[in-house]
C-alpha cells in the first residue's frame, strides 16, 4: 500500500508530477485512508481464514552443537559438489537456509542461537527478532561468519546446560510474545550427553522442568505452544549406556526425533523444514462432534423428513479447542468422494435407527438433486478467555439447510458433509435425510425478463410465467391433484414500496391446474402477466401461493418464488445521453444561424 500511493511513484519528482500529487494529495488522502481500510477489513474478515498456524510469527531457539565430533574428520560429509565438508559447515549451512527460508521464521518472529560445547554460550549480539529483510539478512551472514559461529575442537556435549538456558529464553519470549505464539526449542547435534565436569544442570532434571512448564502453558491457552524438537545429524544410537542420547532427550522433553540420515532425496534443511512444518499444522485447533452419550446413532446428523417445498433443517455441535479463534468458511455436500468401504457403518447406523434396510446413498443421486446450505457463513468460533487468560473449550451450534430438488426421490439416504476450516477438523460428518412422496415444481424459483414496448411513448407490456409441476420419483402413480394459483403482488427489489398489483396476474383471477400422473409425468399452466405503462423498471419478487389438494399421504409446496425484470425501452436506455446531445445540436446549429446572418449584414 505504502509503495502504490508514495508521491515518487507517481512523479517521480518532475515539476508536473508534483504539482499533480500535491493536489492530489489534499483531495484524495482521506479517500485513499479509508479504501486502505476498507481493503484491510475485508481481507482480514473475508479473504483470510482467521488464522493459520504458518502465517503468525513463530519464535525459534536453536541450540547449536559445537563439539568437537562436529569438525572431526570422522563426522566429514559429503557437499553438494562432490566433496566433503565438516558436519559443523552442513549444519552451518542448513541453519543459514532455515533462517533464510520466510515460510518457516515469518516476519515478526523472536529468534535466540545459544550454542552448546563444553560452556553453554547465547549470542546475544546477534538480532533476536526478524522485524526487516536488513534482520534477516544480519543473521544469515553472522552465522555465515566462521569467526562469529564456530566449533571447539575439544568441547564437550552440555545439553543440560542448553536446555537450561532455552528454557530461561523461552520464558523470555512468553512474557514478549502473544501467548498463542509457537515457540520452538530446536536442538541441532551429532552426539549424546557428554557433560563437563562439575557441571551444574543435569539433562534429565531440565528435562522435567521444561515438560512442566510446557503442560502449566498448555493448561492456560488450550494448546502445546511450546514445541521441542531434537534432531540428529548423523547416525546416532537409540541408547548408550551412562549417558542420555538425542533420541532419549527427545522423549524426556516430549519432543520430536528427527534422524537426517534416514531421510533421502532431500537437503537437510527440507528435510528440517518439513519436519516443523508437520509440527505447525499440529499447532492448529481442533473442531470435535459433541457427542450424546444416550444416542448410538450419534454423530449422524437426522434431516429428518424434507416438506413439500423440499427444505428439510438438521443441527450439529462442534467443540474447539483452541489458542485462538478459527473459521468454518465453507460446509460441502462430499458423498461423490466417499470411498465404496465408508457407507457400510452408515448404513447401518441409519438403519438401526430408522429399522428399515432400504437405506440409499446420496452419491447415486444426480448432482443437482440436493444443496447444502449454512446457516451463518463464514462460521467464526473462539475460545472461552477467562479473566486470568486461560483458554476453554468453545462450543458452536451449526444450523443447516438442506434444499431438495425436483430430481430428488422418494425414500431414506445417507450423505456425507465435507467442513472446510483453518482448524483441524473431522474426516467428514455422515447424515440422513428422508424424501416422503411428494408434489414438486421443476424449478426452484420462476423468473422471466421483459423489456418494455414502445418507442418514444410507453406501452403496456404482456409477458408470462410457465410454471411445471412433477411429482417426485417413487411417489405413488395415479395421483390426480388439482392446483389453484391465486393472483399474487410482487415487490420492487429496491428500497421503494412499489409493487406489481396483483390485478396485473392472469387480471387479478387464479389460475387453476389439473394434474393427472396416470396419464402425464409433468403438467405446466401460464400465468399471464401485464405491466401498466407507467410502471417502474426493475425486478419484481414475490411469492405464488398454491392450493394443492390430492393424496392425503402426498406432501406438496405451499408457495413458489418468482421474479419479473422489466427493463427500459431503448429509447429510454439512450434518453439521458441522446437528449442532451440533440439540445447541444439545436443550440449550436442557432448560434451557426446567428453568427451566418451576422456575418452577412456585415458585408
Amino acid at each position: 500500500m505504502v509503495a502504490l500511493f508514495h508521491p515518487g511513484v507517481c512523479a517521480k519528482n518532475s515539476k508536473t508530477g508534483k504539482a499533480f500529487w500535491l493536489h492530489y494529495r489534499t483531495a484524495a488522502s482521506s479517500a485513499v485512508f479509508m479504501l486502505s481500510c476498507l481493503i484491510f477489513t475485508c481481507v482480514w474478515i473475508v479473504g483470510s481464514p482467521c488464522w493459520s498456524s504458518g502465517d503468525k510469527p513463530v519464535n525459534f531457539i536453536f541450540l547449536v552443537d559445537v563439539s568437537g565430533s562436529m569438525v572431526s574428520k570422522s563426522t566429514m560429509v559429503t557437499d553438494g559438489s562432490g566433496g566433503t565438508i565438516t558436519l559443523f559447515e552442513a549444519m552451518r549451512k542448513a541453519v543459514q537456509n532455515i533462517v533464510a527460508d520466510s515460510r518457516l521464521i515469518k516476519q515478526g518472529s523472536r529468534v535466540s542461537f545459544i550454542t552448546f560445547g563444553t560452556t553453554v554460550s547465547e549470542k546475544s549480539d546477534w538480532p533476536t527478532s526478524i522485524d526487516t529483510d536488513q534482520d534477516r539478512a544480519k543473521l544469515v551472514q553472522l552465522i555465515g561468519d566462521r569467526t562469529a559461529l564456530s566449533a571447539d575442537r575439544k568441547g564437550d556435549t552440555y545439553m543440560g546446560g542448553a536446555l537450561n538456558q532455552a528454557l530461561v529464553r523461552a520464558d523470555n519470549f512468553l512474557m514478549k510474545s502473544d501467548p498463542c505464539t509457537t515457540t520452538f526449542i530446536l536442538m541441532l547435534t551429532d552426539g549424546w550427553d557428554e557433560p563437563p565436569n562439575g557441571a551444574q544442570y543435569k539433562a534429565s532434571d531440565v528435562a522435567q522442568q521444561i515438560v512442566r512448564r510446557k503442560e502449566t502453558i498448555k493448561r492456560k491457552v488450550g494448546i502445546d505452544t511450546w514445541q521441542t524438537a531434537v534432531i540428529g545429524l548423523k547416525r546416532l544410537p537409540t541408547s548408550k549406556v551412562g549417558t542420555t542420547t538425542a533420541s532419549q532427550l527427545s522423549t524426556m522433553i516430549n519432543g520430536t526425533f528427527l534422524d537426517i540420515t534416514q531421510e533421502k532425496g532431500k537437503s537437510v534443511s527440507d528435510q528440517i523444514y518439513l519436519a516443523l512444518s508437520k509440527i505447525l499444522e499440529n499447532q492448529r485447533g481442533t473442531f470435535s462432534l459433541v457427542g450424546n452419550s444416550k444416542d448410538p446413532f450419534f454423530p449422524v446428523i437426522d434431516f429428518g423428513t424434507i416438506n413439500g417445498d423440499g427444505i428439510a433443517k438438521g443441527e450439529f455441535e462442534l467443540d474447539l479447542l483452541t489458542c485462538d479463534r478459527e473459521e468454518i468458511s465453507a460446509i460441502k455436500e462430499a458423498s461423490i468422494q466417499a470411498p465404496k468401504d465408508y457407507w457400510a457403518t452408515v448404513i447401518e447406523k441409519v438403519s438401526k435407527r430408522h429399522g428399515s434396510t432400504m437405506i440409499r446413498t446420496i452419491s447415486e443421486l444426480p448432482a443437482d438433486a440436493l444443496t447444502v446450505i449454512p446457516e451463518q457463513s463464514p462460521c467464526i468460533v473462539s475460545p472461552v478467555v477467562d479473566s486470568e487468560g486461560r483458554r476453554t473449550i468453545a462450543r458452536k451450534k451449526i444450523r443447516l439447510i438442506i434444499q431438495a430438488g425436483s430430481s430428488f426421490p422418494v425414500g431414506t439416504f445417507v450423505g456425507r458433509l465435507k467442513l472446510i476450516s483453518s482448524a483441524r477438523i473431522p474426516d467428514s460428518i455422515p447424515y440422513v435425510i428422508t424424501a416422503p412422496a411428494r408434489l414438486a415444481t421443476k424449478d426452484e424459483a420462476v423468473k422471466v425478463s421483459v423489456k418494455r414496448k414502445g418507442t418514444l411513448t410507453r406501452e403496456e407490456t404482456e409477458t408470462e410465467l410457465t410454471i411445471t409441476f412433477v411429482q417426485s420419483e417413487g411417489s405413488p402413480p395415479g395421483a390426480n391433484y388439482k392446483i389453484e394459483i391465486p393472483a399474487p403482488s410482487a415487490q420492487l427489489d429496491k428500497k421503494s414500496h412499489e409493487t406489481l398489483a396483483s390485478k396485473c396476474f392472469n387480471n387479478g383471477k387464479s389460475t387453476t391446474l389439473n394434474f393427472d400422473t396416470s396419464k402425464q409425468k409433468s403438467a405446466s399452466t401460464i400465468v399471464r402477466i401485464v405491466l401498466p405503462e407507467d410502471q417502474s423498471v426493475g425486478t419484481y419478487k414475490g411469492r405464488f401461493k398454491l392450493n394443492i389438494s390430492g393424496p392425503s399421504e402426498i406432501t406438496a409446496p405451499g408457495d413458489l418464488p418468482f421474479e419479473i425484470t422489466l427493463s427500459p425501452t431503448d429509447w429510454e436506455r439512450i434518453a439521458p445521453i441522446a437528449i442532451p446531445m440533440i439540445l447541444l445540436l439545436i443550440v449550436g446549429i442557432i448560434v451557426y444561424i446567428y453568427l451566418y446572418v451576422v456575418s452577412q449584414r456585415r458585408k
